[in-house]
């Protein structure tokens, strides 16, 4: 085959397979919902005291909100896995003690680290139980929630968890959200 020839037919193979492997790489498949594994969180340990520190703030504002005390005795459980398909793993807490814990069920937090470092809220859940279902909307884990009334999913709203079949909040007085 002639240079100019062989010259074409690598251009357009590099023209025609480069949009190929870029388009590969832009939509990767997500990995598989992982199965929340639980684990309570030992406050004298060492390996866990930093996440304490960060999670006993979460409790006072948790039970300062609710009007009611926090004690040792509340237990933090948590769950630490990547929901979002991406490589920040978001953390999944239960607050189970006297004060988080009502008919219903206890506090549920899932939290996801924003850009800046800093764990966000992704929803703020009361059950017995909570579960990733398999599926994904836009990207998340769907998560199924146990309560005392049965079960309902929860679905990636592309900033937070929302039930499904909920309706929206209703608007504020200045006609936002809250």
């Amino acid at each position: 085959m002639p240079a100019p020839r062989r010259a074409l037919v690598l251009l357009l193979f590099l023209g025609v397979a480069a949009p190929i492997r870029i388009a590969r790489a832009a939509n990767p498949t997500p990995p598989a919902c992982p199965a929340l594994e639980w684990r309570t969180l030992q406050r004298g340990s060492l390996k866990d005291r930093m996440l304490v520190s960060h999670l006993d703030t979460l409790l006072a504002i948790s039970s300062t909100e609710a009007g009611l005390a926090t004690d040792d005795k509340t237990d933090i459980i948590v769950a630490v896995a990547d929901l979002g398909g991406d490589p920040r793993r978001e953390m999944v807490v239960r607050l189970d003690g006297r004060a988080f814990c009502s008919a219903p069920g206890c506090d549920i937090h899932v939290l996801r680290k924003a850009r800046n470092g800093h764990w966000v809220s992704a929803a703020d859940l009361t059950g017995r139980a909570l579960t990733t279902s398999g599926t994904r909307t836009d990207g998340f884990c769907d998560l199924v929630l146990q309560d005392a009334s049965g079960q309902s999913d929860w679905h990636w709203t592309g900033e937070h968890y929302a039930r499904v079949g909920a309706p929206p909040p209703a608007p504020t007085s200045a006609g936002s959200f809250p």
